[in-house]
């Protein structure tokens, strides 16, 4: 995978040296690329050349009505700037994660911030931000999220991304990062209590300015977790119990 990226970016770098093809503006991820050309020649001499170095098959998606979509970026350019929101297929069927499934709070939490992060990152304008917000509010309370929760979320993301960098940067110590994998069950919640207040009540940092962060993360039961073992005789120990050996070769009677 490394060498793949080097050589297309070798390739890349003797394509768009060559000022007769070079766009006015060239973004590629993986295998699709955005540019911005002058005129639909300049689009297919860039295509041909691309396709000459490289031995490989573009196909290309032309913008309409000066927008286009890139990856999760609806990008428009009608005004003669650039104008970023959320895109979303027309297959998208909003659902997410269901505000009332069994999974800790903080997965719950994550749905909810890693939409508003988007909204934040893809969204040019604060109208636009509001926009995707009113949406997302609607995508959650439809998978059972509670409005309330929503609101105070949203509230206290878009807050901390409006002061971001204002802030001083104060002396705090490392965070030490502790992670445990456990099966999700019923009673997940008092097993993270008291795994907390263990580590809380016999873990100390070396340095007082340091603090310890510990991460559970689940894993469903297996299906053979869930069977019931009654093939005793697999159980050796079982196995000489039952027929009353202390040891192989070594029998006793049993009253």
């Amino acid at each position: 995978m490394a060498s793949s990226s080097i050589s297309r970016l070798s390739l890349e770098n003797e394509v768009l040296s060559e000022s007769r093809v070079k766009p006015n503006l060239y973004c590629r991820y993986v295998d699709d690329i955005l540019v911005e050309v002058s005129d639909m020649s300049s689009l297919q001499r860039l295509k041909a050349r691309l396709e000459e170095v490289s031995g490989l098959s573009f196909t290309v998606e032309e913008s309409v009505a000066n927008r286009i979509s890139f990856l999760d970026v609806s990008i428009d350019a009608e005004s003669g700037n650039f104008t970023t929101s959320v895109y979303r297929k027309p297959t998208d069927n909003e659902r997410c994660l269901n505000g009332g499934s069994e999974c800790p709070q903080r997965y719950k939490d994550g749905v909810v911030r890693a939409y508003v992060h988007r909204a934040l990152r893809h969204c040019s304008s604060w109208p636009l931000v509001h926009q995707e917000l009113q949406r997302i509010k609607q995508v959650l309370v439809n998978n059972n999220y509670d409005l309330t929760t929503i609101d105070q979320q949203i509230q206290s993301i878009v807050n901390n991304h409006i002061t971001k960098g204002s802030q001083t940067t104060s002396n705090e110590g490392n965070v030490i990062s502790l992670y445990y994998k456990s099966q999700m069950t019923s009673g997940y919640r008092a097993e993270e209590s008291a795994l907390k207040n263990i580590i809380r009540r016999n873990c100390k940092p070396v340095h007082p300015e340091d603090r310890i962060k510990i991460s559970i993360y689940y894993q469903s039961p297996t299906t053979t977790s869930l069977i019931m073992k009654n093939n005793m005789a697999n159980d050796k120990a079982t196995r000489h119990r039952l027929l009353g050996t202390q040891s192989p070769g070594t029998a006793t009677e049993l009253s």
